[in-house]
């Protein structure tokens, strides 16, 4: 599954944290919608709210995943450091234009991991039976 190499690559990147360094982080997941799964200083429990990722069912593409950044970009200091990772496009009214910019204005460290796309079905995350 896609979702645990996401779990591994941000628990190798969460071992590599030095636990005396103050870091303020935000764990933000989407589907068709967006939730705050932690907001915290404390290593010990966004270490807990990685560990409990799990993909579900998601619904067809797209997925709220501009939604998402925006409100992490929202909530981020200046030169702070975003990760994205999605299997599926955003919702084709993003402003990817703007989000960008806010990225590049905020001098944001932006590192996106895309495994999947829309425009081809056989990358779409249906529900059982929903063909």
């Amino acid at each position: 599954k896609e979702i645990d190499g996401v779990v591994k690559a941000l628990q190798k990147f969460l071992a590599t944290v030095d636990p005396k360094q103050t870091l303020t982080a935000a764990l933000v997941t989407f589907k068709d919608d967006v939730k705050v799964e932690a907001f915290t200083q404390d290593l010990t429990v966004l270490q807990g709210a990685v560990a409990k990722l799990y993909a579900t069912g998601g619904g067809e593409c797209p997925e709220a995943s501009a939604e998402a950044l925006e409100i992490a970009l929202k909530h981020i200091k200046d030169a702070g450091t975003i990760m994205l990772a999605t299997d599926a496009s955003p919702y084709p009214d993003a402003d990817l234009s703007k989000l960008a910019q806010v990225i590049k204005d905020k001098k944001v460290k932006f590192q996106a991991f895309v495994t999947g796309d829309c425009s081809d079905m056989s990358h779409w995350n249906q529900l059982p039976n929903s063909q």
